[in-house]
């Protein structure tokens, strides 16, 4: 359970937090439902549609039908993230929220006070030589670390046979394979061209934190997938965004 505070309406409000990450494909708070992947990457037909399930509406009518060219196909694996329920209605969407611990701390004056001061922050520590050991260090706690932040939203799938592969060699196989009437056919539309499409999105913002996300290294736990891929997980800018 987590609180975030509503600005426009001057208050705070009650909403359930759930990590969705990447060893649990399927969350659910009540009757909503988040998924992390869209599709399989053994199959290259496994797909979802957006808002629409079967492809298009027919003009002029309210039912709507299959059709080979929909438009509105998603499929890939999006990077861990928060899954968030209200109660009290939906939250808009494209909007930056502040998430608070369900915890007195929120509702006192002090925080309060704080977050409406336009005072500069300050440095919470004179300059030291880094070098220099034998120097004691003076630190304050201070408000917070300002930070910047990459976040990979959404990507392809990779090829289990071809992880590494980003060259498409049929251009055309699923408009040539892929018929709502014929699923024979899907077994020819080749899943490494369709895993080598480079699809995705990420979004870079600043983020105030007790954490210092400068101070931070490739992550070397999943041996699995650094035996696989031949380097450890890393970030941005640190590597480059493929």
């Amino acid at each position: 359970m987590g609180t975030t505070y509503d600005d426009a309406s001057n208050g705070y409000k009650k909403v359930t937090i759930c990590t969705v990450t990447e060893n649990v494909d399927t969350v659910a708070i009540q009757d909503k439902v988040f998924r992390l992947n869209v599709g399989a990457t053994e199959e290259a037909f496994r797909f979802k549609y957006a808002e629409v399930d079967n492809g298009t509406y027919k003009a002029g009518e309210e039912n709507y039908e299959k059709i080979n060219h929909s438009y509105n196909l998603v499929r890939g694996t999006y990077s861990p993230y928060l899954a968030i329920y209200s109660n009290a209605g939906e939250l808009e969407t494209g909007c930056l929220y502040n998430i608070y611990q369900d915890s007195p701390i929120s509702e006192t004056s002090e925080f309060q006070t704080r977050m409406n001061s336009s005072e500069p922050f300050y440095a919470i520590s004179d300059r030291y030589n880094i070098s220099d050991e034998d120097t004691e260090y003076v630190c304050w706690r201070g408000d917070c670390y300002v930070n910047q932040y990459t976040h990979r939203m959404s990507r392809n799938f990779n090829d289990p046979s071809l992880p590494n592969n980003d060259g498409i060699i049929d251009n055309s196989t699923w408009r040539d394979h892929y018929d709502v009437s014929n699923s024979e056919a899907w077994k020819d539309i080749s899943r490494s061209d369709v895993n080598a499409v480079q699809i995705g999105s990420w979004i870079t913002f600043r983020v105030r934190s007790s954490m210092n996300y400068a101070l931070r290294s490739t992550d070397h736990s999943y041996v699995a997938e650094e035996n696989l891929m031949g380097s450890a997980r890393s970030f941005y800018p640190r590597s480059q965004l493929l």
